[in-house]
């Protein structure tokens, strides 16, 4: 065979064993199918179940899914292997089918970032494990969803009665608010009241029960922190009061409509310190004199600070003188704070009282609760003479008025010779330390003497003796103010007094006329110029009086009580409620006394007690035009002068729906009567309330009896009460 023939042979040889042996493919890379991903609402998780991975080798693939926000969650299981769940990037591992069964079974579920609303970017990788991959990129939607807006409220606030509270501690939040304008309400349970500065950057409001600031978030938030926004109690209220805060976003972002949030705070009103009672040194039955001093003792429920920048507190004492006031001394800190008194001249009461229940007077200073709630203290003091009041506690009588001469006098003739003579010596009051220093003979020409002795003849009076009396001339005696005499209060005399002369001269030489005229002046009478009324609603009564200058003075007093050196004009303060008489009497320097001139009067602080007498139906007279009522006055005028008088009214109230939005007059009628007793009276009914009484029929109208009552001192009341008016 030749060398060609050979050649071809083996070239057809190899064709066909190439025939025979397979051939290796080129393998294919995995793909993947992404359908679109429906948007989502902000914040809520939702599951990709989009994805879908094939893969012609059947084999095991990696498939990572990431995001440009959020966050993704995968568990192992059912062939799959999950890693990086809880992180915007997350990888599964397993076979196609396994995959794709368990991102169809929710397996791979993404959640967005908090609050985020906008567009996300989304990357999807499948790898096999030759390193082949297919590769998908998208994007999808989170829509915005309202987010609720957040108040934060203090659980408590405490503040005084009457005291203004400043609502910090309020804080306003709202993540997609933005600079949108929200609403915040503030309402007070129980009658306080809430406001906010006209200034505070927010708009203001009023609603019932409190107001609403409309602003924006960073607005509310500066009004809060500020403390622009503020509490009122109601006037007088203690005890506890709730503030409800209400945040409304007004659905400014996203879907959902408007959210609210609510918050609720308590407030507690402290009460405001009181005076328990007040109080006083030296001891009870103490009498204090011109230039002592008084401590006065207020004494409050609970400790006081007492801030004297602008002033200081004064205790106003009816010590019968304007100069009867008592300064402020010490105590702040403590439950009882100390007034200083000083007894001046003039100031005189049996027992030391202040004015008034308001006699407590703060001139520019502030008393308040020593608390952090720091109330203003109530100064209303216990009512003068009753229990807890300085009289009640102390009994301290306060005497500014000094000792006086009301009697200087010779016993026997004017002229003598030798021997002794007397002078007799009278006080206003009982007094000590009369004795021999406090006297000096006057001797003139020759005249001589020596005091002998000083004898006490009463209470107020002494006689003093000179003996060895001779010589020729005139022999006087002085009293000396600088002298021991002094009263029970240790009040000495305010002058030098000179008695009248005794005429010396020897037994064998004519009797000298006396030195002075002794007819005595007669005593004036007392000449009323101003008196308190006969009924009065003050517990202050003052009288005045002419004076006359050859009386030594003149003496007063209150409900027979004992009689005490008075000027005019004279002021009684802290009366009790009742009768009262006032008497006056000159004295002249001899000791003679005058006659008494009395006034009397009544005080009645108190309104009238008014009552309507009958039955709950009133019915009218024959005739349908008049209503007879019975209408009485309590007693407290006092016996023989109780009296009160007024007007009496049938009213109808002008129904709205539910509720009463005005009155109606249906007749009226004056009425007069004795305290104690009924008065008849009887309404006449206008023409228009006789025809709507008609238009009622048997049910009648329900009316209100309206009495406004006074009594001859002035005071007056209203009282008011239900009936049901039917025709007679």
């Amino acid at each position: 065979m030749s060398r060609l023939r050979r050649a071809g042979a083996a070239a057809a040889a190899l064709a066909a064993l190439a025939l025979m042996l397979p051939i290796a493919a080129s393998a294919a890379p995995p793909s993947l199918s992404v359908m679109p991903i429906p948007a989502m609402p902000e914040d809520v998780p939702r599951a990709i179940d989009t994805i879908v991975v094939s893969d012609d080798s059947g084999g095991p693939v990696t498939l990572a899914v990431a995001a440009g926000s959020g966050t993704f969650s995968a568990s192992s299981g059912g062939g799959v292997v999950a890693s990086g769940s809880g992180t915007s990037s997350v990888t599964l591992t397993g076979t196609p089918d396994a995959l794709n069964s368990r991102i169809a079974g929710s397996g791979l579920v993404y959640a967005p970032a908090r609050d985020f609303n906008g567009t996300v970017a989304l990357s999807v990788v499948v790898t096999d494990d030759e390193g082949l991959s297919d590769t998908f990129t998208t994007t999808f939607l989170i829509t915005a969803v309202n987010d609720p807006p957040i108040v934060t409220v203090p659980a408590t606030y405490a503040t005084g009665q009457e005291r203004e509270l400043a609502l910090t501690g309020v804080d306003v939040a709202d993540v997609d608010a933005g600079d949108g304008i929200v609403s915040l309400t503030v309402t007070a349970s129980g009658g306080g009241t809430v406001t906010a500065a006209t200034d505070v950057g927010v708009a203001v409001t009023p609603v019932s029960g409190g107001i609403r600031l409309d602003g924006t978030i960073a607005g509310l938030q500066a009004a809060f922190q500020s403390g622009r926004v503020r509490y009122q109690p109601a006037a007088g209220f203690s005890g506890d009061e709730s503030l409800t805060v209400t945040l409304d976003d007004n659905g400014n972002t996203g879907a959902g409509g408007a959210l609210t949030s609510t918050g609720t705070a308590i407030v507690t009103v402290v009460p405001s310190p009181s005076v328990v009672a007040v109080e006083a040194s030296p001891a009870p039955g103490t009498i204090a004199g011109i230039g002592g001093t008084v401590a006065i003792r207020v004494r409050f429920d609970r400790p006081v600070a007492v801030r004297t920048s602008g002033g200081r507190p004064v205790l106003l004492l009816a010590s019968g003188a304007a100069s009867g006031v008592a300064t402020y001394a010490g105590g702040s800190g403590s439950d009882t704070l100390t007034f200083a008194y000083t007894v001046a001249e003039g100031d005189a009461s049996a027992a030391l009282d202040y004015r008034s229940t308001a006699a407590l007077e703060l001139r520019g200073a502030t008393i308040d609760a020593d608390d952090a709630t720091a109330p203003a203290a109530d100064l209303t003091l216990p009512a003068p003479g009753g229990p807890g009041s300085l009289a009640d506690t102390s009994a301290l009588a306060i005497d500014g008025v000094r000792p006086l001469l009301t009697a200087f006098e010779r016993i026997g003739p004017a002229s003598v010779g030798d021997g002794a003579v007397a002078w007799q010596v009278r006080f206003s009051e009982p007094v000590s330390g009369v004795g021999a220093p406090a006297f000096a003979l006057v001797a003139t020409g020759t005249a001589r003497g020596a005091i002998s002795s000083v004898t006490q003849v009463d209470a107020t009076t002494w006689r003093v003796t000179a003996s060895g009396v001779g010589g020729e001339g005139s022999l006087g005696l002085v009293l000396a103010a600088a002298s021991a005499v002094v009263d029970a209060a240790g009040n000495g005399l305010a002058a030098d007094a000179a008695g009248p002369s005794f005429a010396v001269a020897p037994s064998d030489q004519p009797i000298k006329p006396p030195p002075a005229d002794l007819t005595p002046l007669p005593i004036p009478e007392v000449r009323v110029v101003e008196a308190p009324a006969e009924l009065t609603r003050s517990r202050d009564a003052r009288i005045a009086f002419a004076v006359d200058p050859s009386a030594a003075f003149y003496e007063c007093r209150l409900d027979g009580g004992p009689w005490q050196p008075c000027a005019s004009p004279r002021t009684a303060s802290g009366l009790r409620a009742g009768d009262h008489v006032v008497e006056i009497r000159a004295v002249m320097s001899d000791g003679r006394r005058g006659a008494t001139v009395a006034r009397a009067f009544q005080v009645n602080p108190y309104p009238p007690g008014v009552r309507v007498g009958g039955r709950r139906v009133l019915r009218t007279a024959r005739g349908g035009g008049r209503v007879p009522l019975a209408i009485s006055c309590s007693r407290r005028e006092g016996a023989g002068r109780g009296l009160c008088s007024g007007s009496a009214q049938l009213v109808l109230a002008l129904p709205s729906g539910k509720r009463a939005v005005g009155t109606r007059l249906l007749g009226s009628a004056p009425f007069r009567a004795a305290a104690g007793r009924a008065a008849s009276v009887r309404i006449r009914l206008t023409p228009s309330a006789r025809r709507t009484l008609a238009r009622a029929g048997a049910r009648g109208l329900r009316v209100r009896v309206v009495v406004t009552a006074r009594d001859l001192a002035g005071n007056s009341r209203t009282y008011s009460t239900a009936r049901t008016l039917r025709r007679g």
